[in-house]
């Protein structure tokens, strides 16, 4: 996979269009590691790009080893093999439909030189020549709709600009912008439009990042927050919590404008408590909280064999698996509401899934960040051995 990324791209282009100023206010920001989901998500997308460049369905890839570059890697394995092969087949169905006989896959395409520009999972044309599909894969559980998707239409554009692209788009009438998200119900989402809204599209993007490079660009708060390195720290985001404050919100009016802010509020508050989480994780402090270790959950030690010891104790199967087999919260908790007394103990551990951040006066004890980040595995490791 395309390893360059451009400033300005198509999963920042909705950010771009609402707040050209979030570059500049995000320059000096240190870049976080990938998070587990986005790790598994960016793993399926090379299973992807490897399926369709070798004309292999993912079953041929179970075993591979995925490597995002920054020492975290991850095994494509057996229970990730569904997922996949939904995208693979849908994207293959809407290949049929629309008489895709010419795409590439993967292709780093660039609107402005150095700026801005990304890499496309697909692009195709029809056999007519009249048709051009632009593909993106979502393998997250949130459902994105492709109707007037900026991202999408981010690509078309700089496919349209982008030399090693162009020519596919020289007789093109309608353009179909579809998003493959396995998680979602039917699997896609697609949105046919034609050239002149890709047009209009453009006009308005390019005015955007010409604005992002102003020395003072304008910045907005809205929805496109969401994962802008800026946010934790933005002064806009911080005059709304202000604004916040000084609504009594005791007429309709005021509480209707209270409302409105209310989610963006929340999603500020969020980065900046995932920020002093981060800063914490790294060893550095902040000034009235600290690092603690997350509260223990009761986790199976070896989930078959619990199982296994309830059949053979002949407990109700509804009291310990619902498609599949429960967790041993739900298996506790079913029991003691049906009144059947079995010891589980040998088969449960007190398990803490990591670490988190809480304020200076939360009750429990703090970690010693001199430890961090180097020893923190290590230390939640010996957190848990030592649970009862």
């Amino acid at each position: 996979m395309p390893t360059f990324h451009f400033p300005l791209g198509g999963s920042t282009a909705a950010r771009t269009l609402n707040c050209p100023g979030w570059l500049k206010a995000s320059e000096g920001v240190t870049h976080r590691p990938a998070s587990p989901a986005a790790v598994e998500g960016s793993m399926h997308h090379e299973i992807m790009e490897m399926c369709f460049t070798n004309t292999l369905p993912p079953a041929g890839y179970v075993g591979h080893l995925y490597d995002e570059g920054d020492g975290q890697t991850r095994t494509f394995k057996k229970e990730d093999y569904p997922l996949s092969k939904r995208a693979w087949d849908t994207t293959n169905t809407l290949l049929d439909e629309l008489d895709i006989d010419e795409f590439m896959i993967e292709p780093l395409v660039t609107l402005i030189p150095e700026i801005a520009g990304g890499s496309i999972d697909m692009i195709g044309l029809s056999g007519d020549g009249r048709t051009a599909l632009v593909l993106d894969y979502k393998f997250g559980r949130h459902i994105v709709s492709a109707e007037r998707n900026s991202q999408g239409l981010f690509y078309v554009v700089a496919a349209m600009e982008d030399p090693a692209t162009r020519d596919m788009f020289t007789g093109v009438e309608s353009v179909v912008v579809a998003i493959v998200q396995p998680h979602g119900k039917s699997g896609l989402s697609r949105w046919t439009t034609n050239m002149k809204t890709v047009d209009e599209f453009r006009a308005d993007m390019l005015a955007a990042i010409a604005e992002s490079q102003a020395d003072k660009p304008r910045m907005a708060p809205g929805d496109h927050c969401k994962y802008c390195p800026a946010h934790p720290t933005c002064a806009v985001a911080r005059k709304n919590v202000g604004a916040l404050a000084n609504l009594s919100a005791k007429s309709d009016n005021e509480l209707a404008e209270a409302a409105a802010m209310v989610l963006a509020v929340e999603a500020w508050v969020a980065a900046v408590k995932e920020e002093i989480y981060m800063n914490l994780k790294n060893g550095q402090p902040v000034a009235g909280w600290k690092l603690v270790d997350k509260r223990a959950m009761r986790k199976w030690i070896d989930a078959d064999a619990a199982e296994a010891y309830l059949k053979k104790k002949r407990i109700p199967l509804r009291l310990y698996r619902n498609n599949s087999f429960r967790t041993a919260p739900q298996v506790v908790d079913a029991l003691k509401a049906e009144g059947k007394k079995i010891d589980l103990d040998d088969f449960i551990e007190f398990k803490s899934s990591g670490t988190t951040a809480a304020p200076a006066s939360d009750e429990a004890e703090g970690i010693d960040l001199s430890v961090v980040p180097e020893n923190l595995a290590a230390h939640v490791a010996r957190m848990n051995e030592a649970k009862p």
